[in-house]
């Protein structure tokens, strides 16, 4: 049972969060038009997929269930740009909103691997944008 909701969590990050930023990136990172229109429907998508999050995890321990899992490193990297492109555009964070979240990413921040795939991801942003 634990296996399916690890599953579970994992794939409402992965479609919900991330199907909801992925057309703003561009916006917010990288000095595209802003287009209102995308920006209301990422605001919708996002309160709606955190709810749906909050009924199904409470980020305790982890993400789902009392091990780091798959779930946990979708959440560690999906979920930080998901919060990230609605701060970019000046619009609400639903994300570290969700109950425990904020305390769940300060653990995940601790653990070495987390600190070895941050280290890894400001080598290739350096790398993207040449500074």
């Amino acid at each position: 049972m634990e296996r399916a909701g690890c599953m579970q969590v994992h794939c409402m990050i992965n479609t919900t969060l991330d199907s909801a930023i992925r057309p703003l990136i561009t916006q917010a990172f990288f000095g595209a038009p802003r287009n209102e229109y995308q920006i209301q429907e990422m605001n919708a998508s996002l309160a709606k997929a955190c709810a749906g999050l909050a009924r199904v995890t409470d980020f305790a321990a982890f993400a789902a269930g009392e091990s780091f899992s798959h779930a946990d490193l979708a959440a560690i990297n999906t979920m930080i740009l998901a919060s990230s492109v609605p701060a970019k555009l000046g619009q609400p964070d639903p994300v570290m909103e969700l109950p425990g979240f904020k305390a769940y990413l300060q653990r995940m921040e601790q653990r070495e691997h987390v600190k070895t795939i941050r280290a890894d991801q400001m080598e290739s942003l350096k790398a993207l944008t040449g500074s």
